[in-house]
């Protein structure tokens, strides 16, 4: 008696046979979407730390300004480094 063996895998939202050729179809969509995501992250880490490479110290220094009481927004570095450019 050959009974198929599905399964839920919650990384695919799906219940997949992965011996199947629909299954495993799912499963290689699923790593290229995220290889295809983990390279772009790269990417754009690799292009944040060259965009502050090339930024001198005296152009961040331009960036302080000691008598502005409102909080700098350091969480988008980019925003800043885009002023001095």
């Amino acid at each position: 008696m050959k009974v198929p063996w599905r399964e839920y895998w919650e990384f695919l939202d799906a219940i997949v046979d992965i011996q199947t050729a629909d299954g495993l179809r799912q499963f290689e969509a699923y790593l290229r979407h995220r290889l295809k995501e983990l390279i772009d992250v790269r990417a754009a880490e690799r292009e944040q730390q060259d965009l502050l490479h090339n930024v001198s110290l005296c152009q961040l220094m331009q960036l302080l300004n000691l008598s502005d009481c409102s909080p700098a927004n350091f969480s988008q570095p980019q925003t800043l480094l885009l002023k001095l450019i």
